[in-house]
């Protein structure tokens, strides 16, 4: 209870902040978005997302914090995202806002202000958000990929997957699992887990990112089965607004992907 009114207090004051992890697209040399990443700033540290996400869904939080972030974004972001239209920000969605019948107007009123297409923006969801109720996410994923925005099926493989999901849902990119990337050169049965999501993905015409990636030989395997998009620690943390666009961080980031 304590926890969950410091919360409360921390979204009243918007005190979160945003973190952003660059998505790499080795094929293109290039930076070719980030995902938004929430930080909870307190006396004692850092709270990551894993520990107070769950308790902002349960405590009817989540809608707010994602609004505020967004709005946060925009307002870092703009004048990066006018000038670079082919990058794009990841965002998170929960159940809860794939419940809400207004979710794609509500996006789309924070949205315009700011000019920025929805073509700039990637909504990531799970396969569990799915299962929950597959008419009403049918129904909000068609309508948000109407509106513009492009569709993220995370954590791809971890959950109860389906392949209807890839065929009913209008999915863009599949995101590998860092619990396979993880495996590659231990585990020769994840190993052939992504060899298969891989093939899967160019059957359908998607693409996939590789998500948690932290050495060159995860690197060199993804590569060979034909994935190019990277996000991971190889590459870089998730970092302030700042550090990552005014420090020149993505033009040092670019710098050392023509290396590789």
């Amino acid at each position: 209870m304590t926890f969950e009114a410091q919360l409360k207090s921390a979204v009243q004051s918007n005190d979160l902040i945003n973190h952003y992890q660059p998505i790499i697209n080795t094929k293109d040399k290039s930076v070719c978005g980030v995902e938004l990443l929430l930080r909870w700033p307190t006396e004692n540290g850092m709270i990551s997302p894993g520990v107070f996400i769950p308790i902002a869904e349960e405590i009817a939080l989540i809608i707010q914090i994602t609004e505020q972030a967004l709005i946060r974004v925009l307002n870092e972001f703009s004048d990066f995202l006018k000038s670079n239209p082919q990058f794009y920000i990841s965002i998170n969605l929960s159940a809860i806002h794939i419940l809400r019948s207004d979710l794609t107007s509500c996006l789309i009123e924070i949205i315009n202000p700011f000019d920025i297409s929805p073509r700039q923006f990637r909504l990531e969801i799970t396969e569990s958000i799915l299962m929950d109720d597959k008419d009403r996410a049918l129904e909000q994923l068609n309508s948000l990929k109407k509106a513009g925005f492009r569709l993220f099926l995370d954590d791809f493989g971890t959950g109860f997957s389906s392949l209807t999901y890839l065929s009913q849902f209008p999915i863009d990119v599949i995101k590998i699992d860092q619990s396979f990337v993880r495996d590659i050169g231990s585990n020769k049965v994840n190993e052939s887990i992504i060899k298969t999501i891989l093939t899967l993905a160019k059957n359908l015409e998607i693409y996939c990112v590789a998500e948690g990636v932290e050495t060159r030989e995860q690197i060199h395997f993804l590569t060979k089965q034909g994935c190019t998009n990277f996000q991971g620690y190889y590459f870089d943390k998730p970092m302030s607004y700042p550090d990552l666009i005014e420090s020149g961080r993505i033009q040092k980031l670019i710098d050392e992907i023509r290396k590789t």
